[in-house]
């Protein structure tokens, strides 16, 4: 983003008069005409950039229409500027706008075909939108982001966005609250933006949430009247929250290890990416503490590695598919084709899990039901079958939103 000077971000080298209201005047885009060189060479060093790296340009506080129009022609300006100096730059850097001014909700389908992304910037949108400074803490606790009102707002702007083709992320304070979570899937954002330090929470969390009930629960919320409402509704769907024995991110087809070794450190790295384990060595060492008093080599080519640990997050199965079997120190000498791992949380005693990994193990004795998992090409597939032959849930029902994460200040 570039400068986004003003309001509560003041810089000495330029040296801004002192404004009674500085949040709702000379700041963002708004400096950058009188502001032109600092702007040029600011563009200039952004497109440079370009050459050697995927680099996007976008613009703070912007109101109006007029105000991108502007923006656009000094992009042009720099472009051609490195052109006639042959300087390398990607002619096709994508432009775009933060979305903070609540004006811009109603000129979306001019601006739609102006930009190419928008980022709506929850900390001054709402300020703006509630015509509340938020630093004054006088009044601060007085409005919130979970506001059916404020998430109107936020639902008109994703859709009409999304009408208009392009692609919408958020980012800000509300971004950053885990709590706020379901509505954002709710919303269908295309990212949000969190501190680095939170993306694996984040993620976690986001494996344990269904799209279809986040979208639901956003319906809800926009008809509520009261923030404590859209409040009660968060705790109450917080409440019943539980990931899903079978997850696509725990399914591995076509896998290349080479060894048993290999295996397992893939399948907990799977765990890992997908939120389950914080410890990848204690899942590692529970896997293997089992192995040592027995080969999990189950036979016609399956292996059933299993551990009690809570080095997991959730109870769990993993599957994993080998292009070329292995040796498994099996009881019979057989190499295994497919490893299907299960992991339970030992805190949890009276598990009702416990009933679903038995009747997996039984299945693992049939014929029929071992040469479908071996013939079945999609992970959808793998898990889908599995959830009807355990008597779960079906395995799509768990698919949670689309939306990315980038690591970022969570501050716009």
């Amino acid at each position: 983003m570039l400068s986004d000077i003003g309001g509560d971000k003041n810089v000495p080298y330029l040296n801004l008069s002192r404004e009674d209201n500085p949040f709702l005047g000379y700041r963002g885009i708004r400096i950058y005409a009188e502001e032109d060189q600092l702007l040029q060479s600011q563009l200039r060093a952004i497109l440079r950039a370009s050459a050697v790296g995927a680099v996007q340009i976008m613009a703070p506080m912007v109101a109006t229409l007029d105000e991108i129009v502007e923006f656009k022609t000094a992009v042009a300006q720099a472009r051609q500027q490195l052109s006639q100096n042959d300087i390398a730059f990607n002619p096709d850097v994508k432009i775009g706008i933060m979305v903070e001014v609540p004006s811009v909700a109603f000129s979306l389908d001019h601006l739609c075909k102006e930009v190419d992304f928008f980022s709506i910037g929850t900390n001054d949108l709402s300020q703006y939108f509630y015509a509340a400074d938020r630093g004054n803490l006088r009044i601060a606790s007085r409005f919130s982001v979970r506001h059916p009102g404020f998430l109107r707002l936020l639902e008109q702007l994703t859709r009409q966005i999304h009408q208009g083709g392009k692609w919408v992320g958020m980012c800000g304070e509300m971004a950053a609250d885990l709590r706020n979570l379901p509505l954002l899937l709710g919303l269908g954002l295309d990212e949000i933006s969190v501190p680095a330090a939170e993306v694996h929470e984040f993620k976690r969390s986001i494996s344990k949430l269904r799209a279809a009930d986040c979208s639901s629960l956003l319906d809800r919320a926009l008809a509520c009247a009261h923030t404590g409402e859209v409040d009660d509704l968060l705790a109450a769907q917080q409440s019943y929250q539980v990931e899903p024995l079978l997850s696509d991110d725990l399914v591995l087809l076509g896998s290349t290890s080479r060894t048993k070794e290999e295996v397992i450190q893939e399948m907990v790295d799977a765990f890992y990416i997908s939120g389950r384990t914080d410890d990848r060595d204690l899942l590692e060492e529970a896997l293997w503490a089992r192995e040592a008093e027995y080969s999990t080599g189950l036979g016609h080519g399956f292996a059933i590695p299993h551990c009690k640990t809570d080095a997991v997050t959730a109870n769990s199965i993993c599957i994993l598919r080998l292009i070329e079997p292995i040796d498994w120190d099996s009881i019979h000498g057989e190499p295994v084709s497919m490893v299907v791992l299960l992991a339970l949380r030992k805190s949890e005693v009276a598990n009702t899990h416990m009933q679903v990994f038995s009747s997996l193990a039984r299945k693992l004795d049939d014929e029929a039901f071992r040469q479908r998992l071996l013939r079945l090409e999609t992970v959808e597939q793998v898990t889908t079958y599995l959830a009807e032959q355990l008597g779960l849930s079906s395995a799509g029902d768990h698919e949670s939103s689309g939306a990315g994460m980038r690591e970022a200040n969570p501050k716009p």
